[in-house]
């Protein structure tokens, strides 16, 4: 992969301190480190095309943001100490969807090029890249989102009528299973369930060891589940699912519905992204404005304008920070509430 720079802002804006952690003394508040890289205000320069950004995926070991620009076909990682980019790259082929591994720290690309598909794992601090696996004849617009499973090794992508497996040790591609309109998709590695919520209207379970869907949860009547984002809490084994004007809860061990949260009425989050700070007990979504929920009490926090709906966002849990594109831009709100240091 070689790649071009993109024009990228980022804009610090701070966001209120997280509501779990023991309240401690006004002296020892004042005294904690910030979790996070200092403000920046900074304009990255571009001499090509000025195009949006499509995915984020953050790599917290070595304090890097990876983006990606499916228009300009350009890849990138930004250090996040410095705002400067340690590496671009302009690739032949188009860039669809991105992730990172979070104990190897590599970078992983879903792209497509005329009839095929395929995943390439990079290198996150150079843009190096270390294997490739080709992934069939699947359209670009088919592909919908990609979770990494730690436990076992592997990596899932959902697309539109297939649910594909990489086993990352061997570089090869598990058995396919058929799946029809998967909206997103997020991994408990821990309790081995993936969460996939579809277009018929529910979420499907599937186990991890047997590659095999244990259940289908349907909503209670009158309350649809309507396509959207789903955040897993592996710790709690909890999922987060954008319902129609709510946002649902299930309790992954009893595999069921357990709370639904009310959408704040004067904003438009049916189509938001969304990212979870499950150390502080927060949901973030964000589409025409930034909202946290406290998953505690139910309440909505914070609500901020942020002009148009992103393309992608991301939370960096041991930097305390959240990533969200919008067009050719970084947006970047830092907080006080995660555990860990900043670099």
């Amino acid at each position: 992969m070689r790649v071009t720079e993109a024009v990228v802002v980022v804009i610090l804006v701070l966001l209120p301190a997280c509501q779990r952690q023991p309240p401690g003394k006004p002296a020892e508040v004042a005294a904690k480190p910030r979790l996070a890289p200092p403000p920046r205000a900074d304009v990255f320069a571009d001499p090509g095309e000025n195009a949006p950004l499509t995915d984020l995926a953050v790599e917290a070991g070595s304090y890097h943001l990876v983006a990606i620009s499916r228009q300009a076909r350009k890849v990138g990682a930004l250090h996040l100490p410095t705002g400067l980019w340690s590496w671009k790259h302009t690739i032949s082929q188009q860039p669809l969807l991105l992730a990172t591994h979070p104990i190897t720290g590599e970078g992983y690309l879903v792209w497509s090029s005329g009839p095929e598909a395929g995943l390439t794992r990079f290198r996150v601090t150079t843009g190096d890249t270390l294997a490739t696996v080709l992934l069939g004849a699947i359209p670009p617009g088919e592909f919908r989102a990609m979770a990494l499973d730690p436990e076992r090794n592997r990596l899932y992508i959902a697309a539109e009528h297939v649910l594909l497996g990489v086993d990352l040790t061997r570089n090869r591609l598990l058995p396919a299973l058929a799946f029809e309109g998967p909206v997103d998709l997020a991994l408990d590695s821990s309790l081995g369930v993936a969460v996939i919520p579809h277009a018929g209207g529910g979420v499907s379970l599937l186990d991890l060891g047997s590659l095999v869907f244990t259940e289908v949860l349907a909503a209670p009547e009158g309350q649809p589940i309507l396509p959207g984002a789903v955040v897993v809490d592996a710790e709690r084994h909890q999922a987060y699912v954008l319902a129609g004007q709510a946002l649902a809860e299930i309790d992954l061990e009893a595999r069921k519905l357990v709370r639904w949260i009310a959408f704040q009425p004067a904003h438009d989050f049916h189509a938001a992204q969304m990212a979870l700070a499950a150390s502080c007990g927060r949901v973030y979504l964000a589409c025409d404005g930034l909202a946290e929920v406290d998953l505690e009490t139910g309440e909505w926090e914070g609500i901020t304008d942020l002009g148009q709906c992103p393309a992608a966002i991301a939370h960096a849990p041991s930097l305390g920070a959240l990533f969200a594109a919008r067009g050719d831009q970084i947006y970047s709100a830092y907080h006080r509430c995660d555990p860990g240091g900043g670099p």
